[in-house]
């Protein structure tokens, strides 16, 4: 009964006064590519976030924060781009601009609003050029929210990964800064180098362990001669 009821007021709309192939055609696109950007955004965020994780973990420089940066705006546009090229494939396939390129043409003037009137519409389809309009004002609302906060993000992005290089490159400055253990110095040391009491303190050292050495030795050969020999048979 709804479906009967919606056809006899649609029949009863003259189309002078509401272009029903018009609006279905246009709103229909509008909300898939509404639909579409939204996708397209989550993913650049998503891709965004583990890039930037990479980077902090591999400690990079600060210079492949701004090429990431410079990554997402592209992906970005190109996602404007692929939707401007949806919408110029709807005309040309309905037969609204007789070459692809013109199509192309109108769809980014109307897409991005500039308005440049080379390129027209037939009379009884003039109404899909504001939709067109007002879909490029859905995505670039979007893409401006969504870019705002991957500034946001690369400027935190930036701050950590200067502040890593900093604090590693004070690590390794304190550590080349820092002398080794002079483990063999004692060993490797010149005789000469020795100041004069060192050296006097050395010698009577080396002549009190030569006599405690010659005192052991004695008392032992005394040992081995008192000790009686076994009778042999």
């Amino acid at each position: 009964m709804l479906i009967l009821a919606t056809k006899h007021v649609l029949g009863l709309v003259s189309p002078d006064f509401l272009p029903l192939d018009v609006f279905s055609v246009g709103i229909s696109t509008l909300v898939f590519l509404t639909l579409l950007h939204a996708t397209g955004l989550y993913g650049a965020n998503r891709h965004y976030t583990v890039l930037a994780q990479r980077l902090r973990d591999r400690h990079r420089h600060v210079l492949d924060a701004a090429l990431l940066f410079g990554w997402v705006v592209l992906l970005f546009v190109m996602l404007h781009v692929l939707e401007t090229f949806i919408w110029a494939t709807v005309l040309y396939k309905l037969h609204l601009v007789p070459r692809f390129r013109d199509a192309f043409y109108f769809s980014a003037n109307s897409y991005t609003t500039l308005g440049y009137g080379e390129v027209l519409l037939p009379q009884s389809w003039r109404e899909l050029s504001p939709l067109i309009a007002i879909s490029g004002l859905f995505t670039f609302g979007f893409t401006t929210s969504a870019l705002v906060d991957v500034v946001g993000e690369n400027n935190r992005l930036v701050k950590e990964l200067a502040i890593d290089r900093r604090r590693r490159k004070q690590g390794l400055t304190s550590l080349a800064s820092t002398e080794p253990r002079p483990v063999k110095k004692a060993v490797t040391q010149n005789y000469r180098e020795i100041p004069a009491a060192g050296r006097l303190k050395s010698r009577r050292l080396i002549s009190r362990n030569r006599s405690r050495r010659k005192r052991r030795m004695a008392a032992l050969s005394t040992v081995t001669d008192d000790k009686p020999s076994l009778p042999t048979r």
